[in-house]
């Protein structure tokens, strides 16, 4: 239909124009908001919890309703065994002994004494234990503490959510710990939960092997039965019929090659890690979270372990492995913004009251009998100082597609060719003193990494998105750092005084069997097979007379012992360019560059040609010795910390980012639009 006599005014389309993008507008802010609300509202509230738990007076609720969690003494033994064997327990429940599916749990063990049970054996400890499927949230402060999740015959997801908890166990129990007697189990996930904004403090002991001797077959136990009779040894604990330990609740392991000839136990079971689990561990939220181990482990279990999210702060402290995945095959991956492991350095009083590093000390920064994967976050382990461990230790291989990452000890396991970021690994022919600094810079001297230990190490493995294949960087120790440092590593330079710069001998890549060390890392040398191959020359040997005549002129040099590293140096030069390249990742024997010198020219005289190459080779020595002193301050240089400010929003932002473009395309066509309809409605 024509509309006829209608003439639009520049008025008309003004409004028009106006209109439009006013709506527009006022749906794209609308829309933004919505996001922003849904972004910040995940952040803020994280999981939404079904049970509170009140740790500083053992208060749960639920629905709104507050109550005292039901509690078991020892006085209330008969009746627990009663609910237990009635299926009668409560969903969460404390009991002041540690209950193992049969029996309750001892401090000792057979593999450790054989001391008749007293009442004072009993491990007594507040355990609250969790016997359901949930999103328990759990608060405030507990002392002598255990939380025990029973996994067993549960489907679905417990999610231990930390808000601002500070749990301390006893010496003899983990503060957390996950148990299911088939360690291969995955019908149920467990995961502890940092939420936002929290700050959250664990610390545990460890469960020592708790023997399982089978009382109907004591006389397999040779190394026991030949001190005790089988009636003495039916009257100790850990001894339970076969049907019984079929019974116990947790994983329990058979003795190999420990073997029960060495006094171990035929069946034990064992929690080292001040959080333990049998089965896969999680741990997500951007929260933070600090573990210390007071005995052993720090984070231990049977299964893998994954940290989710790429956010979230963690700092775990232990005088063994700080992370350890104990079976074969199991897997770590890590997508974290932080994660600190620091082998504590151990001490002891030695025959003249002096105290000195405890000579049986050990522990690597991360361990797994399987894999490990890292993705995401600053990572920084530390192996223990004593031990030749490491800060990265695999057996089928470490994958670095992620993140930054600086990895110290006296030993390194094979990082994988097949990890999709840049990384080097250096061996330095001595120790690297605690309080050193380690810089790498490009050609321009500008900081790319940078890293003050606190304790000795042998080597260490570095990786970040700043470092690139095929290019060349140059190595200091020592110099003047200003920055930004977060546990020892610069995450921003401000300047950098240059220190000694730094020299390898061989290179090669990291291409070893997985799990093997590099021995590089101990004797600062690369081990190369030096028998022969190919057959016996055969056949006659080269004729020729032996030279005769004098011996060149000119006198051999007068080198004293006693002469100075300025006046002559025998360290053999190596090369100070560290060009990183697909096939090459791996530098040793490290030391200070060698600065060419010369004997006194007094008590030397060399032909003239000679004479003008040590001339030569002098000014070169002068020139570099003098840029090696100089004080030179570098540029400002942002290291690679692509995890400090993670984006815990990424998929909402970049929706985000769709829906404006979509709405500015909306906005171009409507306007267009209307103006054909404008020139369209002027023409009729």
């Amino acid at each position: 239909m024509k509309v006829k006599n209608f003439k639009s005014t520049t008025y008309e389309k003004t409004v028009a124009y106006l209109l439009t993008g006013v709506l527009f507008f006022t749906s794209l802010v609308s829309l933004i908001f919505l996001n922003l609300t849904n972004i910040y509202a995940a952040e803020e509230t994280d999981l939404e919890a079904d049970i509170y738990v009140n740790l500083s007076d053992f208060t749960m609720t639920v629905d709104g309703n507050t109550n005292e969690i039901k509690t078991y003494t020892l006085e209330d033994y008969d009746t627990f065994l009663e609910d237990y064997n009635n299926n009668n327990l409560a969903d969460i429940y404390i009991t002041e002994f540690l209950f193992d599916g049969v029996s309750t749990v001892c401090k000792m063990s057979l593999s450790d004494d054989l001391t008749a049970i007293e009442d004072n054996d009993l491990i007594e400890a507040n355990v609250i234990n969790i016997n359901t499927i949930a999103n328990i949230e759990f608060s405030g402060t507990a002392k002598k503490t255990t939380i025990a999740v029973n996994t067993n015959d549960k489907e679905g997801d417990i999610n231990l959510m930390l808000n601002n908890v500070t749990l301390t166990s006893k010496n003899t129990l983990p503060a957390i710990f996950a148990y299911n007697k088939d360690s291969s189990y995955d019908a149920c996930k467990v995961t502890i939960y940092s939420m936002a904004g929290t700050t959250n403090t664990i610390t545990g002991g460890r469960l020592k092997k708790v023997s399982l001797m089978d009382k109907d077959n004591l006389d397999q136990y040779a190394s026991y039965s030949s001190n005790y009779t089988n009636s003495d040894l039916s009257a100790y604990y850990g001894v339970y019929s076969a049907s019984e330990i079929e019974n116990i609740l947790f994983a329990t392991e058979t003795a190999d090659s420990e073997g029960i000839s060495e006094g171990d136990p035929l069946y034990y079971y064992k929690y080292a890690g001040a959080i333990s689990s049998d089965i896969a561990l999680y741990f997500a939220g951007s929260g933070s979270l600090s573990i210390t181990s007071t005995k052993n482990e720090g984070i231990e279990t049977k299964g893998d372990i994954y940290f989710e999210g790429g956010e979230g702060d963690y700092t775990i402290t232990a005088y063994d492995d700080c992370i350890n995945a104990s079976s074969n095959g199991s897997l770590i991956s890590i997508s974290v913004n932080s994660l600190v492991c620091d082998c504590a350095i151990e001490y002891e009083t030695n025959d003249n009251g002096e105290t000195v590093a405890a000579s049986d000390a050990e522990g690597d920064g991360i361990d797994s009998n399987g894999s490990i994967y890292i993705y995401n976050g600053l990572i920084i382990t530390k192996g223990c100082e004593q031990s030749q461990d490491s800060g990265l230790d695999s057996n089928s291989g470490i994958y670095i597609n992620g993140g930054t990452v600086c990895s110290t000890g006296n030993m390194l396991d094979a990082i994988s060719e097949e990890s999709s970021q840049v990384y080097l690994t250096l061996t330095f022919s001595q120790k690297v003193e605690a309080g050193t600094s380690i810089v790498i810079t490009d050609d321009n001297e500008n900081v790319v990494m940078a890293y003050t230990t606190d304790r000795a190490y042998q080597s260490i493995v570095l990786s970040s998105s700043d470092l690139a294949l095929d290019t060349s960087y140059h190595l200091y120790k020592g110099g003047e750092l200003e920055g930004t440092i977060f546990n020892g590593y610069y995450t921003s330079v401000s300047s950098y005084i240059t220190g000694t710069m730094q020299q390898y001998t061989s290179t090669s890549s990291d291409s070893f069997a997985a799990g093997m060390p590099n021995r590089e890392e101990t004797t600062g040398e690369t081990v190369i097979d030096k028998t022969p191959t190919g057959e016996v020359p055969t056949g006659e040997m080269p004729t020729g007379e032996v030279p005769t005549g004098e011996m060149p002129i000119g006198e051999m040099p007068n080198l004293d012992f006693g002469q100075s590293a300025n006046e002559i140096t025998t360290q053999q030069a190596g090369s100070t360019d560290f060009v990183i390249t697909s096939s090459s990742h791996s530098f040793s024997g490290i030391s200070d560059a060698v600065l060419v010198t010369v004997a006194d020219s007094e008590t030397t005289e060399l032909a003239a040609d000679e004479n003008e190459l040590m001339e030569s080779t002098d000014e070169t020595t002068s020139e570099t010795s003098k840029e090696a002193t100089e004080r030179t301050s570098v540029d400002s240089s942002e290291l690679a910390a692509d995890t400090d400010d993670v984006e815990t929003s990424d998929n909402a932002q970049i929706i985000t980012y769709i829906v404006i473009i979509a709405f500015s395309l909306v906005l171009i066509i409507s306007m267009f639009s209307i103006n054909v309809l404008f020139k369209k409605l002027d023409k009729e």
